[in-house]
């Protein structure tokens, strides 16, 4: 993974300009996490060993993409912890990433 903003911006241009990454910058897709990850409520947590899928506009891709490139792999899981508590579970969090994949439905 590069390791600085300016080397990856250029591996994601290198991202954007395949079919795949035209495809999702033009019409979203999914984001499938798996991790140990939960929601966390009311002093409690119910975090395990799960996978979720969220759901992606071109302006989710977008934001995702900016948050790498500005932030790296923080500013991914960042960016994913909020998209998750906005748009799958109020509470999300994710304790530990194994492995994500995006691709189009």
């Amino acid at each position: 993974m590069a390791t600085t903003q300016r080397g990856r911006k250029a591996a994601l241009a290198s991202f954007r300009a395949t079919s795949k990454g035209k495809a999702l910058a033009n019409r979203g897709g999914h984001l499938r996490v798996r991790g140990h990850q939960g929601p966390s409520a009311a002093g409690k947590t119910y975090k395990r060993d799960r996978q979720i899928q969220l759901e992606l506009t071109p302006a989710d891709v977008e934001a995702m993409w900016s948050a790498f490139e500005q932030n790296g792999a923080e500013g991914v899981s960042k960016w994913m912890t909020n998209h998750a508590d906005e748009q799958y579970v109020a509470g999300w969090e994710f304790e530990r990433i194994d492995e994500i994949e995006i691709d189009r439905p």
